[in-house]
């Protein structure tokens, strides 16, 4: 296998980075959605 690995890297990089930003977003929204559920249930 042969591959520079400054390149892969840097792929590998923006790809975690990539990823975290999802993981971010999706925390966020589950977060959201999660308080939203509490306070209906907490007002029903």
């Amino acid at each position: 296998m042969n591959f520079e690995p400054e390149n892969y890297s840097r792929r590998a990089l923006l790809w975690f980075a990539a990823v975290i930003d999802i993981a971010g977003w999706v925390a966020v929204i589950v977060v959201t959605w999660g308080i939203c559920k509490l306070i209906e249930w907490w007002t029903a």
